[in-house]
């Protein structure tokens, strides 16, 4: 009796690159902390910094140098340039490749014997560069893709990019890193559907 044939294994890396500034804060929450400010202010009280330093220290103040916080938009996001990393700083980045013309999540084949989560990363370092330091999200997928051929099965990988660029090789034609809203531009409908409830 004939036996089926073994179903092809791949999987498919979704890179993530997490927020790297909190994000901007609503109306309501400026309003909460500086409700909260002038409580604290009024509540304070009020000190004599001739007290606690030596006389006449406390007033000079011209060495004081307050931290002045960076813009909140980078150059990036002024280009709009999805190559890099330093762009929507509020948001989490997702890694988007373009082989034989079509945008996916980095997508591999699974050697005989490899674990998956192996396989994932190995995948993104040969198609994207060696330079990236990649932590993966555990050794066990997070997804099984719906949208794969007959006979071949797409096991969805997470990882977190620590440091590092991609540099496309092996058969990917171009890449950016994109916000879960963009990401539709890029993924065809069915695909962007199969991550979507991931991002």
């Amino acid at each position: 009796m004939a036996t089926a044939a073994a179903a092809a294994l791949r999987t498919a890396t979704l890179v993530v690159r997490r927020p790297l500034i909190t994000p901007t804060r609503t109306a309501f929450e400026e309003a909460y902390y500086e409700y909260h400010a002038n409580l604290r202010a009024g509540h304070e009280r009020t000190v004599i910094p001739d007290f606690w330093t030596k006389k006449g220290a406390a007033g000079n103040t011209a060495a004081i140098q307050m931290a002045v916080p960076a813009e909140r938009t980078t150059e990036a996001d002024t280009a709009n340039d999805v190559k890099s990393l330093d762009r929507k700083l509020e948001e989490n980045l997702f890694l988007v490749v373009k082989e034989g013309g079509k945008w996916s999540l980095v997508q591999g084949a699974v050697a005989e014997g490899e674990p998956l989560h192996e396989a994932a990363r190995r995948s993104v370092l040969d198609k994207c560069g060696q330079n990236l330091d990649l932590w993966m999200v555990g050794r066990s997928p997070i997804a099984l893709s719906h949208t794969t051929k007959d006979k071949e099965h797409i096991f969805v990988h997470k990882a977190h990019i620590l440091a590092g660029q991609a540099a496309p090789t092996k058969g990917v034609s171009d890449f950016a890193w994109v916000t879960k809203n963009e990401m539709a531009k890029y993924l065809d409908k069915a695909a962007y559907d199969d991550v979507v409830e991931l991002l």
